[in-house]
């Protein structure tokens, strides 16, 4: 029995390593404040032409996004702690999965942006490290991990799952040219590879046949990988996951990327439309391996999965471990950031003392992902504003507050989601944080 488990541990493990670092590694779903708080100088990263700021020089002192969704149950739904630490227990959020599921987990740091603004131009020079996990999988995966595949005996079972580990490094010109009320926004980036791991799975099926148990693992799975995983000897069965935290300001893995965006401003009202995250990183020397084709093996009843310790490959089942060898090279390859396009739309008083603002975005991940949210803030006194926005996302309601101070030159600001639930982060399947500070001079 215990041999047998061995075939489909892999899959364990590499949900496991998304699942875990989903809630605290995470490419940038900014906050839906942003738009409202067009005198900051971070309104930018959701449109470039977005910034309405008086004329100087203008700082991000730093300015951290996070965004972390969970289609399912909540990072406590997902551990539970025992005297050795907190473990994986998949079986406690399965009454709410669906037939498909989705993980997100994004984080956005900027670090330093200096802009210079004129009359009717800007220049501001940036950078940005970026971390992203995106992963789509069917309920019949989990079930399996803990279940085994006692109850689906005589039937096929889909464990086909997609998922993604990017992380990156943005040196970036935001370039801005005013001509009456019509602004227009371009920023060209340089991106600097640091982190991959991409699992596609076209197919992934296990059907065990009722009379012999003789199980048959259909494949057609391919992973590529830079600095993430290393699979000793070219086998599924053999591998070492490699440190996420591992981080470089340079990088051999060079890409290009562009956001592009425009805004019209008319009396109290103001349009804008950005399309973000046009672009690649060409990643040299990425580790590829794959398996395809139909893996049997005589005998195998797998049960409780996520009770195994460990996996251990010996000579007494090399014939096991033979039938998950893989092919493996090097290449240069090619992959896409997520681009995004955003519609925005804002009303404000002529004194500036609040902005009400909506907006409808759609991004390209796995399928695409359509967002809503509306916005609102008021100057409380002199120093403060105050607001509370309302989003939609992946079929659920976000609500969310944010505050700002005006202190002479400094502006510290932050906003969070989910502020119904209060704040949690690990007790919610969808949460939002932003939290940053600006100069102007």
């Amino acid at each position: 029995m215990t041999k047998g488990r061995d075939i489909i541990r892999i899959m364990a493990r590499i949900m496991g390593l998304f699942f875990w670092w989903s809630p605290g590694t995470v490419v940038g779903q900014s906050s839906f404040p942003l738009d409202a708080m067009q005198d900051h100088p971070a309104a930018d990263l959701t449109n470039p032409a977005w910034p309405n700021l008086t004329e100087g020089f203008h700082l991000d002192l730093g300015h951290l996004d996070f965004y972390s969704m969970h289609s399912a149950g909540s990072f406590n739904d997902l551990v539970r702690t025992e005297s050795e630490g907190l473990r994986l227990d998949l079986s406690a959020f399965r009454p709410q999965l669906k037939d498909e599921n989705q993980l997100f987990s994004q984080l956005s740091i900027r670090t330093i942006s200096v802009r210079k603004q004129w009359q009717t131009f800007s220049i501001a020079f940036q950078h940005e490290l970026n971390l992203g996990i995106e992963v789509q999988y069917p309920r019949s995966l989990i079930d399996f991990l803990v279940e085994g595949n006692a109850s689906k005996v005589g039937q096929s079972i889909d464990l086909a799952f997609d998922g993604r580990f990017m992380s990156y490094n943005s040196y970036a010109i935001s370039l801005s040219q005013s001509m009456g009320g019509l602004r227009l926004g371009v920023r060209p980036r340089l991106l600097l590879g640091n982190q991959l791991l991409d699992v596609q799975s076209d197919r992934l099926t296990l059907f065990t046949d009722p009379a012999y148990y003789q199980s048959t693992l259909t494949t057609d799975l391919m992973v590529h990988s830079v600095s993430t995983i290393d699979f000793g000897e070219a086998n599924l069965l053999e591998y070492d996951f490699l440190g996420l935290d591992a981080w470089s300001l340079t990088s051999q893995h060079v890409g290009f990327g562009l956001d592009v965006g425009a805004s019209y401003e008319h009396g109290s009202f103001r349009v804008g439309l950005s399309i973000r995250d046009l672009g690649f990183i060409r990643w040299n020397e990425a580790a590829i391996h794959s398996t395809r084709g139909n893996l049997r093996y005589d005998g195998i009843r797998i049960e409780d999965i996520l009770d195994i310790e460990s996996i251990a490959v010996s000579g007494e089942i090399d014939s096991l471990k033979a039938l998950f060898d893989l092919q493996e090279n090097q290449a240069t390859i090619t992959h896409n950031l997520r681009h995004r396009g955003r519609l925005s739309l804002s009303h404000s008083d002529r004194e500036g003392k609040w902005v009400l603002m909506g907006h409808v975005q759609r991004t390209d991940r796995l399928g695409g992902r359509w967002s809503a949210g509306m916005a609102y803030w008021h100057q409380v006194i002199e120093v403060l504003r105050v607001g509370g926005s309302l989003g939609w996302q992946t079929g659920g309601w976000d609500a969310g507050l944010f505050a700002s101070l005006k202190l002479q030159r400094f502006s510290p600001y932050i906003s969070f989601s989910n502020a119904r639930l209060g704040f949690d982060p690990l007790g919610s399947n969808r949460i939002r944080l932003a939290v940053g500070l600006s100069g102007s001079f």
